[in-house]
Order: structure tokens, then sequence, then C-alpha cells
């Protein structure tokens, strides 16, 4: 297909981040000297959530006294070193990104990461360039697991229509909203939604393990 508008997921998908936001939020209560029973409980929860849903599971369980921006603020700094320092991006995602924009296509990020830690992450990888819009699931009000919300507002991003547009997505959660709202979707591959693997091969337009499978198929 010719690919007018691109959405790309962040974590997962272009950058290797999903083992350090599998433990972001135990991590993060548990370093303000709240013992769990069942770090691993807590996590599996908070991984499928956006930043402020999660915030707000936070507050209603352990910091009640506290904003949910102000443990938004907390969580984001807690992340913050590694996300910018350790994490690097899928081998051939910056090939794939740089070769979709000369190709014409529109660039949009639509990713549950706070604004400001993706917008430094993809400046230090060197794609920060190439994409025309950046949107969160906390300016759209809604996690990926619940709505389309914030690939309907990327597609107004892009300009393109959803015949020549295309998501790029890792988790199934994120995929089965998208489908139904009849977007195309091409899944990406990672170790930690390997379970999933063959749903995704059965439902999404496309499915690549690697970015360079994906370029190979579609430019």
């Amino acid at each position: 297909m010719k690919i007018k508008g691109a959405i790309f997921d962040l974590d997962g998908t272009l950058l290797d981040s999903m083992e350090m936001w599998a433990h972001a939020a135990s991590k993060y209560v548990m370093g303000r000297g709240v013992k769990l029973d069942d770090p691993d409980a807590l996590d599996a929860i908070a991984v499928t959530m956006g930043t402020a849903e999660y915030a707000a599971l936070l507050k209603n369980r352990f910091f009640p006294d506290e904003s949910i921006e102000d443990i938004v603020v907390g969580l984001d700094e807690s992340v913050k070193y590694t996300f910018l320092n350790e994490l690097s991006l899928k081998e051939g995602a910056a090939d794939f990104v740089r070769s979709l924009k000369d190709s014409g296509a529109k660039l949009c990020i639509a990713t549950a990461s706070p604004r400001a830690l993706v917008t430094e992450v993809l400046k230090k990888h060197g794609i920060w360039q190439y994409f025309d819009a950046l949107i969160t699931s906390y300016e759209v009000g809604s996690s990926k697991k619940d709505s389309a919300e914030i690939f309907e507002q990327a597609l107004k991003l892009t300009g393109a229509d959803k015949e020549s547009a295309l998501i790029f997505e890792d988790a199934i959660y994120a995929i089965k909203p998208a489908l139904k709202a009849g977007f195309k979707v091409a899944g990406i591959y990672d170790t930690h939604a390997a379970d999933t693997e063959n749903e995704m091969k059965e439902n999404c337009l496309y499915y690549f393990y690697n970015w360079q499978e994906a370029k190979e198929a579609l430019l």
C-alpha cells in the first residue's frame, strides 16, 4: 500500500523499552517506602495504562493526599534516567522512519509515554526531525486499551484517511480498538508481547518481526 500517514507507537515498537516500563510502577511505589506483597501484580495492571491512568490508580491505592499531576511528575522523574541513557531504538527503526519520511508520508507518534521524555529520546537517537506530530494518551484523556481516540486524533494530524494510513503497534490491547475503529495495522514483534503473536498475525494487515522486514514489504 502507498502510505500517506503513518502512526507509530513508541514503547516496544520503535524503542526497546518494555522491560523498563514493565516494572516502572512498582519501582516508583517501593522507592517511596511502600511495601508491596506482589509487585508483579501491580505492574501487570499498570503496563496496560497511560501515565495519567496509572497515576490515578497509584493515588487511589497508595497516595490519596497527592494530586494525579504530582504523581505523574514523580513517575516521569523515576524513569527519566533509564529512558534517556540506557534504552536504544529497535534495530532498523531509524532507517525505516527515515525512508518512510523520504517517501512523502506524514509521520505521527501516538504514545502513552510523557511528551517531554518522548521528545528528548527521539532527539537523542536522531529521528525527532522526521516526525510531523506527537500525541500522548495523557493529552487525549484515554488509554489505547479503552478506545481508538488517540489514533483518531493522530490521523487528523497526518492529514491522511484510514485507507491511506497505517498504524505500527506491538500491543494487542491497543491494536484491538484500532481495528474496531477501521484502521489498518501493522503488528510489530516484541519479546514482551510474544504470547500474542498468533493473534496479531490473524488480525493485523501486516506483521513484522523487525524493521528490515517492514522496509522490504512497504517501501
